[in-house]
């Protein structure tokens, strides 16, 4: 396996659990997994990044992380431009080579590279040696630049890695139209692609009794009583925090004890933070940070409403996890949000950036407890009934991808 991402997105045991649980699946499942990564980031243990040792099967290979982003500050243009020169270039050419030498020593049934860059670095090794090859993506931004040739020029290293030949597409349906957007750019995908949300843990995340609630109010300093609104993800652009942080005003305006706790960290903190102080409320506006996923649940059992305003979509883990928590839902009807939240069922849609309708959801499930009891039932029981565990989910990779090695054996690949 192949990729340019940090096992942990913020640091081990915070941010998305999806590349740790699908190494965990295949080690589970008794497969031994080469990972070639950067190198770890400043101020990372080098011995054992991303808690990775406790996975036997998996063997953890280095290339040079040429430039460590400092956190919570975002890049200047040269530092940015530098950035996706390594990701585009550098990154796949060091990896390939890294996975050459693994290729010479060990036996290697199949290649798999986990989103753009590392899919990009495992097209060029199968140069070296024609194996099954198995490209993974966490949803795509090429959406809509598909229609504007300029915008996809700009994005070339995703236009490539979505039209890499694989032998196996997974793509998550986190609600970025992946499939529409690799039946656009690889039609010859069509058969092989596997188009899946991401699972989640259903039994932990479930509705919250008034004693858990008390109880996580208690442990995170948030008086019983007060209105608690949370979102939870990354502090980077393309989330726009920002949007909820700017309608806080007006929600004080008729609950002045209304508290919005954002969980993440990022390189848009510092900028959301300075936003908060400038409109007078950051009295009633938490700044988490990075919290270990199995701390999110506590988090999510002190809310009373989950937000999400990302752009290009709203439909990841995030959203998932508070829908199977039974939390009422405001969220933007961009991307295929559509198909998980179904607008005055089971939660709110709102148009992008209309701060005045996303204010007034805010504050109608704030003031109406039936309509907001009504939207947490339903949102549950959506739960129930469409979403995968994360132990279903990982049972059919492990086996799509093994299915690639019996196949390609009998056919002398």
């Amino acid at each position: 396996m192949i990729s340019a991402l940090d096992v942990w997105s913020m640091g081990e045991g915070r941010g998305a659990p999806t590349i740790y649980r699908t190494l965990k699946a295949f080690n589970d499942a008794g497969h031994t997994v080469h990972l070639v990564l950067p190198s770890p980031a400043r101020g990372r243990a080098s011995r054992s990044p991303d808690g990775l040792a406790s996975l036997e099967h998996v063997r953890v290979h280095h290339v040079p992380r040429l430039l460590s982003p400092k956190p919570n500050r975002p890049p200047h243009n040269l530092a940015r431009a530098w950035n996706k020169l390594q990701l585009a270039v550098l990154f796949p050419l060091l990896a390939a080579w890294e996975g050459r030498r693994i290729l010479r020593r060990e036996k290697i049934d199949v290649l798999y590279g986990y989103e753009v860059h590392g899919v990009l670095a495992a097209s060029l090794l199968r140069r070296v040696k024609p194996i099954p090859l198995v490209t993974r993506f966490q949803g795509t931004i090429l959406n809509q630049a598909l229609r504007s040739p300029l915008s996809l020029a700009r994005k070339v290293d995703h236009v490539i890695a979505l039209k890499a030949p694989a032998d196996l597409c997974m793509m998550t349906d986190d609600g970025t139209l992946g499939d529409v957007t690799l039946e656009w750019l690889n039609p010859s995908s069509r058969q092989r692609l596997r188009f899946w949300r991401n699972g989640i843990d259903l039994e932990r995340f479930r509705p919250t009794s008034d004693e858990e609630a008390a109880a996580a109010r208690k442990s995170l300093g948030i008086a019983t009583g007060v209105p608690v609104v949370m979102a939870v993800s990354r502090l980077v652009w393309w989330k726009r925090q920002e949007r909820v942080v700017r309608v806080w005003p007006q929600v004080m305006a008729k609950r002045p004890d209304a508290q919005l706790v954002l969980v993440g960290d990022g390189e848009e903190r510092p900028r959301l933070e300075e936003m908060a102080r400038a409109l007078g409320v950051d009295g009633n506006v938490r700044f988490a940070g990075a919290v270990r996923q199995d701390e999110v649940l506590r988090y999510l059992q002190a809310a009373d409403i989950f937000v999400s305003v990302n752009d290009l979509s709203n439909a990841g883990n995030p959203l998932m996890e508070a829908a199977a928590c039974g939390k009422a839902i405001v969220t933007l009807n961009n991307g295929s949000t559509a198909r998980l939240v179904e607008d005055g069922v089971t939660g709110i849609l709102l148009a992008p950036d209309d701060d005045a309708a996303l204010a007034g959801a805010i504050l109608l499930l704030v003031e109406d407890g039936a309509q907001r009891r009504r939207l947490q039932e339903q949102a549950r029981q959506f739960a129930l009934e469409n979403f995968w565990s994360w132990e279903e989910r990982l049972a059919a990779e492990v086996q799509a991808v093994r299915q690639l090695v019996p196949e390609h054996s009998e056919q002398g690949t």
